[in-house]
């Protein structure tokens, strides 16, 4: 009997502990608040983990509600700003470039070439990468989990999810872009033969890598939906894996033409120069080393739009400066008309402007290594005549 009028009164016993639990909550003096959460990231961050761990996601997005109206005012720190201004002035740096590429190629040749669209693919994603990045920082991306607006949390999650997809892209398009230009400067059969090899190696690559960041939690949604239960691949191992095979593709691009540069019988200061010219992409390797430091946060991470922010900046910048280094050698002949010393020769001093002589096309286009039709010679005997 006591055992039933016992459990009879228990849901008023736990009713009256749930509203004793909301009333000191509002009780709870402003300076302890203030002075014990608000300013302490270090809480709020073992604070959100805990919440992660322990609550389902409505109730995460509860829980994040009454954090940002209990902190509402205070000073938080803030990574947005420096995301939008990296990404802005990465977008004012490459079209200039893609636009000085192109104008070379109609001026000289009158048409694209593979390698020219190859490297169009990759600027395009560029800029449409960090137009995602510019919108996704207004969204709260840079700042902590825990200050996103909820109603944002999801699309944040789901736009790092595309722009995973976007990196490799431009990474792929952009090597693509100068394997195919190798490929095409280049008469040796057996160097076109291992320029094809690593093209296959760069687009198959590329396609796994899609396909693993696409499917990396089953089903798809649960990759930005936490309401969905889901199965994940270790992200950060993912990750890991990617950047290994960009760096190790960089340093084989680097390193592929100088065998052919050094069959050139030149003084050793113009065959640096030409090896330098060829080696602009190391910049682009450098971002990549760079990058790899930040990918340990990924996978642990309970902090996601805090911690992959320093990872997608360094994204940005490591496509932006891949994309440049690939334009930078077909600019040669439009530097070789504003700064034609800059470029002189034993054979030719000659300060020529752009459209004086027919011959002037010549030594252009022979400088962009295409093969003389009358002669047959091969691309590095043309270069060795003219530089």
């Amino acid at each position: 009997m006591r055992l039933r009028n016992f459990l009879s009164i228990v849901p008023f016993l736990v009713a009256a502990l749930a509203q004793d639990e909301a009333a000191l909550i509002t009780k709870t003096p402003p300076c302890a608040i203030s002075s014990c959460l608000c300013v302490n990231e270090t809480l709020q961050a073992d604070l959100s983990i805990c919440v992660q761990k322990s609550c389902p996601w409505s109730e995460q997005l509860v829980a994040a509600t009454v954090e940002n109206d209990l902190c509402v005012g205070y000073p938080k720190q803030d990574k947005s700003g420096l995301c939008r201004a990296v990404c802005t002035a990465l977008f004012c740096i490459v079209i200039p470039f893609l636009a000085m590429r192109l104008f070379t190629r109609f001026k000289i040749s009158g048409e694209l070439f593979p390698d020219d669209w190859a490297i169009i693919v990759a600027g395009f994603w560029v800029i449409v990468g960090a137009g995602i990045e510019i919108t996704a920082s207004a969204k709260g991306f840079g700042k902590h989990f825990w200050n996103v607006p909820v109603d944002n949390a999801q699309l944040l999650l789901k736009v790092f999810w595309m722009l995973q997809v976007v990196y490799i892209i431009i990474q792929v398009s952009a090597k693509v872009s100068l394997l195919l230009w190798y490929h095409r400067i280049f008469r040796n059969e057996k160097f076109k033969r291992i320029v094809r090899i690593c093209l296959g190696f760069v687009g198959l690559h590329g396609i796994v890598f899609i396909f693993v960041v696409l499917f990396q939690c089953i089903p798809v949604r649960s990759v930005w939906d936490r309401s969905v239960d889901g199965h994940c691949a270790n992200l950060g191992a993912i990750g890991y894996a990617g950047a290994a095979f960009s760096i190790v593709e960089d340093l084989v691009i680097l390193v592929l033409p100088i065998p052919q540069l050094n069959t050139l019988q030149l003084p050793l200061n113009k065959k640096v120069g030409l090896m330098l010219m060829f080696s602009v992409g190391s910049f682009a390797c450098v971002t990549s080393m760079v990058r790899l430091k930040y990918l340990a946060q990924i996978d642990t991470s309970f902090d996601i739009t805090w911690d992959n922010a320093n990872v997608l900046i360094w994204s940005v910048i490591e496509c932006a400066a891949t994309v440049i280094c690939a334009c930078l050698p077909a600019l040669r002949p439009l530097i070789l008309q504003y700064v034609p010393g800059l470029y002189r020769t034993a054979k030719s001093t000659t300060k020529s402007t752009w459209n004086s002589t027919a011959k002037m096309r010549r030594r252009i286009s022979a400088f962009e290594l295409r093969a003389d039709s009358s002669s047959q010679k091969s691309a590095v005997e043309v270069l060795q005549e003219q530089v």
